[in-house]
């Protein structure tokens, strides 16, 4: 009985360079696409590190009976101080640090009357000044983190409702 042959299939060096060809056309056309992806994302998420600062900020204020304030000095720098006696001093926590926005960003606060504050406070009543905090890209792009009245807490504005 003659040996059985026993044939590997496999890929040909020809099937193995389309693929590779077809990998590359779909990159080269996805690649411009997502190019300003993670400059959105950075912006996006400074928007809700402000939104969560404020909220912690309001809590921390009811809970210590005492004024905590959001410190902005444009165009990237924020951070948290609290009252105590006749000053403001860092917060006690990691909540005290100074936090950057990334370099393409700035943040801009104004008040619905049209004044440009450079910090927002929190009170013991739970009440808090009320403003909207625009983050803003070189590209134009930007997010909005509001109050819509003194005993509410801060928001993140979706892009629907900020374009209004």
């Amino acid at each position: 009985m003659p040996p059985v042959k026993r044939q590997f299939r496999g890929f040909t060096l020809l099937e193995l360079v389309l693929v590779m060809v077809l990998i590359t056309i779909t990159l080269a056309i996805a690649a411009p696409q997502l190019r300003g992806f993670s400059r959105g994302a950075r912006n996006h998420d400074t928007a809700m590190q402000l939104m969560a600062l404020c909220r912690w900020s309001r809590t921390q204020a009811i809970s210590e009976a005492r004024v905590y304030r959001l410190n902005i000095e444009a165009p990237q720098r924020y951070y948290l101080t609290v009252q105590d006696q006749d000053q403001f001093t860092p917060a006690p926590t990691d909540m005290g640090e100074v936090f950057n926005a990334p370099p393409e960003t700035q943040i801009l606060v104004t008040r619905t009357d049209g004044g440009v504050p450079d910090h927002i406070d929190f009170y013991p009543d739970g009440r808090a000044d009320q403003a909207i905090i625009s983050v803003m890209q070189n590209d134009h792009s930007q997010r909005q983190v509001v109050c819509d009245s003194p005993t509410q807490e801060y928001r993140l504005l979706s892009n629907s409702e900020a374009l209004r």
